[in-house]
């Protein structure tokens, strides 16, 4: 690449001289003064007093205001246009922003730019679903599902997996006969945990109605899953992070190097007393209330009465009837969970520990660690 060619690119880029000569010298070898450079940008006049008309660049700015550049501040936006090749200055392209969109600029200022706002037509309409996975490298990993409307949580399950299809799937046919039918829609990551949960919703809609094409699995990013990874942060804040901690704190004393036998020894213990946790986080915040906000559009209440009284809320409930028959199909491709979370050799072992010491089940985080400590060094001196 020639050298005018490079500092025309630079220019383009809003560059100041100094850089432009510092990325001539360590990117591409030419080593040049400021003074030479000076010269260089007069010969080719590049000048960024030769303004380009007002008009121009109004008419520029106003196009990309139609679209994501109304997201852009002053800066971004005058860097916008000198790539463009408009010439004009930074304190103009703010002018220009505050006559063309003073919405926007006033809403920047205060650092309080419009988000996407979430609207579900009622309860059963679209349930959301994803894994979580922060104490999976502790053992135990978590799937959860909320309807958008009501934000009542449908299940919360701790589990040795969150990735095999069929126990996934599973909790799914236990949600839908537990309410006798399923969602009009779901929404779901394309991770292979949710590869069961998409062709049974498939296969109960196309059964009521062959002729519908409609995707009643809609696939996404997860970050993108708005419902439920909100929620995920609330269940971070009420009771995932003392365990966290707690299991960060086994680490630092040198009692858990995330080994295999660490690992099926730690979902023994503490599989079931997490559930626990979970299942009276999901039950408190089904009964809580949640305030009004902003969005006119987003129910307030409490999540249970929401999802069972939707007509009290002016929407309606659609759910989508399943049969019996049909469910006791689709419960041949699932793997539902049973009482045993861990290797059932690791299970049998534990158990005979602890009836020949006498040890009592653990049912808090205090003696699970002192059950987990026993255990532990025990079975590290069999196998």
């Amino acid at each position: 690449m020639e050298i005018d060619e490079i500092i025309c690119q630079c220019y383009n880029f809003g560059l100041k001289q100094k850089e432009i000569v510092s990325v001539l010298s360590c990117q591409f070898g030419y080593t040049i003064s400021i003074r030479h450079l000076r010269r260089i940008l007069s010969r080719l006049n590049l000048c960024r007093r030769n303004r380009t008309d007002i008009i121009i660049v109004a008419n520029f700015i106003a196009d990309n205001l139609k679209f994501s550049g109304q997201q852009h501040g002053y800066r971004l936006m005058h860097l916008k246009c000198s790539l463009s090749g408009l010439s004009i200055g930074m304190h103009d392209v703010r002018n220009l922003l505050k006559i063309l969109d003073p919405e926007g600029v006033d809403l920047r200022r205060r650092k309080r730019l419009v988000r996407r706002r979430y609207y579900s037509k009622g309860p059963n309409f679209m349930w959301h679903i994803d894994s979580y996975d922060k104490l999976k490298p502790y053992g135990i990993a978590i799937n959860g599902c909320i309807d958008g409307f009501s934000r009542y949580i449908l299940w919360l399950e701790a589990n040795y997996t969150a990735s095999d299809p069929r126990v996934v799937g599973a909790y799914f046919v236990s949600a839908v006969e537990n309410l006798g039918g399923c969602p009009e829609y779901m929404r779901g990551d394309r991770g292979t945990e949710n590869v069961v949960v998409a062709q049974l919703q498939t296969f109960f809609h196309e059964t009521f109605n062959p002729a519908n094409t409609t995707e009643h699995f809609r696939y996404g990013r997860s970050t993108a899953n708005q419902r439920i990874e909100n929620w995920w942060c609330f269940l971070r804040r009420q009771c995932t992070e003392f365990w966290i901690s707690f299991f960060q704190m086994l680490k630092r004393d040198g009692l858990f190097n995330g080994n295999l036998l660490e690992l099926e020894i730690m979902r023994f213990v503490f599989m079931e007393i997490i559930q626990n946790d979970l299942d009276e986080i999901k039950m408190l915040w089904n009964l809580h209330p949640i305030r009004r906000t902003n969005n006119d559009q987003l129910a307030y209440g409490r999540p249970v009465m929401m999802f069972t009284s939707p007509e009290e809320y002016g929407v309606y409930d659609y759910i989508r009837p399943v049969p019996c028959h049909y469910l006791q199909e689709c419960k041949e491709e699932c793997t539902f969970k049973d009482n045993v979370f861990c290797d059932v050799d690791v299970n049998e072992m534990c158990i005979l520990l602890m009836q020949e010491h006498g040890w009592q089940k653990a049912n808090d985080a205090i003696s699970g660690r002192e059950l987990y400590e026993r255990l532990r060094r025990r079975l590290q001196t069999v196998v």
